[in-house]
């Protein structure tokens, strides 16, 4: 799949004309199908995170801007005296610089007199709902009709592939639960009396037509329609905004997401599919992409990869670097910082781990500091369980290289007495897949020149009857 690279960013209580806009900058990503690779950058301004989805369009911002991105949403103050429309682009001359985030009551539209700051955090330097990566959270479905076009699910197939109710064995929730071993769990979203929500899906009508037309404008229109039929939209953690097929690039594009923020949007029946929606919601969660030497999406290993049109398939979850990230598996990480010493580990598939019970000399990741930019990331793809359906290098020894705020790349898929070695400031590393045993994978980390297998016999060598790593 190629990426659309995109930033948005949402303004504050001002109003987008004859004044300086505050707004709050996220990354969009945009998924097409098919297997090039074609990235482009915009910066979107949008009026009210809580009530609207117009935006603005942004030539660029500086370096120390685009880093405060790395995690999620920054507030920064664009200076312009112009009387600005919807979907224009802000002048380039500009003067753009980081702000704080606006706090008090909601002035405008439907939601006035909601309080911003009440259900928000300032995590990454936002102001916003907080995106969390274990606990419960809720998702809403939104099924987007416009006047000249209709999506092909119906609520019930949305809310079924989305919430299983029975029906869908396989779902959004239900994989990212397996994955996450109950830590991430999703809830439908509810609404108040009125307000059309049924098992997790509103549906709200555009009166226009959407054939041809942009799809992030049509994204945005759906948004403020859906503010304004339930309120505020704060009140949910994720929003799946399911749009009607023939919008701008016809059947070419998949989806896009906001990172560090609620919003997903997809197209037609995209919406239903099993890989999309992890991949989309995974960027919600902050989560880049998963690639190879060649395509950004390229590793197949896990849901950061590409996506597929199947609709309880494929079952797989994430990659070493995505699981280190996440969170789900933090008792059971090796960090190896000291190379001079040599690391030996079992490794346990992620599918397999069981909270609180991992032994001393197990992980399900572990991370070895390069001394570079990037780290190594090791995990143990097992095809089993939630990760059954893994699309490449199914129960292999992965290697992937990544630095948690950036995209990930595989470095290499080993097999039983394979090695992979890499150069780095801190020395050349030596990962060797040495055996199987009781269905857990043994590694060794060692720097070149050392035996990566070698496993102590005594405790003259070592106490912990593990591998020779000086404990």
């Amino acid at each position: 799949n190629r990426r659309q690279h995109v930033l948005i960013c949402f303004v504050g209580l001002l109003a987008c004309v004859n004044a300086d806009i505050q707004c709050q900058l996220f990354e969009v990503d945009t998924q097409f199908s098919g297997t090039s690779t074609v990235g482009s950058l915009r910066l979107h301004c949008l009026p009210d995170p809580a009530c609207s989805g117009n935006f603005f369009t942004l030539a660029s911002v500086s370096a120390e801007i685009s880093a405060t991105l790395k995690t999620g949403g920054s507030w920064i103050t664009v200076v312009t005296a112009l009387n600005i429309l919807p979907f224009a682009a802000l002048p380039i001359d500009a003067e753009i610089r980081l702000s704080d985030p606006p706090s008090g009551l909601i002035t405008t539209g439907s939601c006035a007199g909601g309080i911003l700051d009440g259900v928000v955090s300032t995590i990454g330097g936002g102001l916003r709902r907080t995106i969390r990566t274990s606990g419960e959270s809720n998702i809403l479905v939104v099924r987007v009709i416009a006047s000249d076009s209709t999506p092909n699910p119906t609520t019930t197939q949305l809310s079924n592939a989305v919430f299983g109710n029975g029906v869908d064995s396989v779902t959004l929730i239900s994989q990212y639960a397996a994955c996450s071993k109950n830590q991430l769990t999703f809830t439908k979203a509810t609404g108040e009396a009125g307000g059309g929500i049924t098992d997790g899906v509103t549906e709200i009508t555009l009166n226009q037509n959407v054939v041809g037309k942009d799809r992030y404008e049509v994204g945005a229109d759906a948004e403020t329609a859906a503010a304004e039929q339930l309120g505020s939209l704060w009140r949910f953690d994720h929003i799946m905004f399911c749009l009607p097929p023939n919008t701008e690039d016809g059947d070419r594009w998949v989806a896009y997401a906001y990172l560090g923020f609620r919003t997903s949007v997809y197209n037609d029946r995209w919406c239903t599919y099993l890989s999309p929606g992890m991949h989309e919601i995974g960027h919600n969660l902050r989560l880049r992409h998963s690639g190879d030497s060649e395509l950004e999406y390229g590793d197949q290993s896990g849901m950061m990869g590409f996506s597929y049109e199947e609709d309880n398939a494929p079952i797989m979850c994430f990659n070493a670097a995505k699981n280190y990230e996440l969170g789900w598996f933090s008792d059971c990480v090796t960090e190896v910082t000291n190379l001079a010493l040599k690391t030996g580990r079992t490794l346990v598939a992620p599918a397999e781990y069981t909270q609180g019970s991992c032994a001393a000399d197990e992980a399900v990741v572990i991370r070895v500091s390069t001394g570079d930019e990037q780290d190594l990331y090791i995990g143990y793809n097992k095809q089993v369980g939630s990760n059954s359906g893994t699309r490449e290098h199914g129960n292999q020894v992965t290697v992937i290289l990544a630095n948690p705020q950036e995209s990930s790349t595989i470095q290499n898929a080993l097999s039983v007495g394979q090695e992979h070695v890499h150069s780095g400031t801190d020395g050349t590393i030596v990962i060797k897949f040495c055996s199987v045993e009781g269905g857990k994978a043994k590694v060794g980390v060692v720097l070149q020149g050392q035996d990566p297998c070698l496993i102590c016999n005594s405790d003259g060598q070592c106490d912990n009857g593990a591998y020779c790593d000086g404990a």
